[in-house]
């Protein structure tokens, strides 16, 4: 009778806890962010396809931090930190940033041909591990309505 308890007892634990069929691709840790590449370039997976961008920038974007790169067949990528700015410039380093549906941190955006998918749909975040002379280098991780971004770096230059 005890192993029936203990077998009810976890069957219900899992009801109660239940699953998620969040894809849940969309976080990245400041520790695990260690920006690979050359300057002006970025990577990343999107839907398990590498992604290379070979002309990533960053821009000042209000008080917050633009990053943008050109077209790589057909996925272009921007990326906005609110808020960045003052504590890129001040030296801070492994700034996290959320990229979700409130908006208020950041978000991202990916251009997969003539359709965008935004972070805004589906979450994700942001970490941007320094500001070294014009460059600013950082990872990135979200999901959208349709295609996962996950493991994403990048060592973006000035505009």
């Amino acid at each position: 009778m005890c192993a029936r308890s203990v077998v009810t007892f976890a069957l219900l634990l899992l009801a109660v806890s239940g699953c998620s069929d969040d894809k849940d691709s969309g976080s990245v840790a400041a520790a695990s962010c260690t920006p690979t590449g050359a300057t002006g370039a970025g990577q990343a997976q999107v839907d398990g396809v590498t992604v290379q961008w070979a002309d990533v920038v960053w821009s000042e974007a209000g008080d917050g931090v633009q990053v943008t790169t050109e077209a790589s067949g057909e996925h272009r990528l921007t990326l906005v930190a609110s808020g960045a700015l003052a504590a890129l410039r001040a030296g801070d380093a492994d700034i996290e940033v959320a990229l979700d549906s409130g908006g208020l941190e950041g978000f991202a955006l990916l251009y997969a041909g003539s359709d965008s998918h935004s972070s805004k749909d589906g979450g994700g975040s942001l970490v941007l591990s320094g500001l070294d002379g014009d460059v600013v280098s950082g990872c990135f991780s979200f999901d959208t309505d349709g295609p996962a971004v996950v493991d994403g770096t990048f060592q973006a230059r000035a505009l």
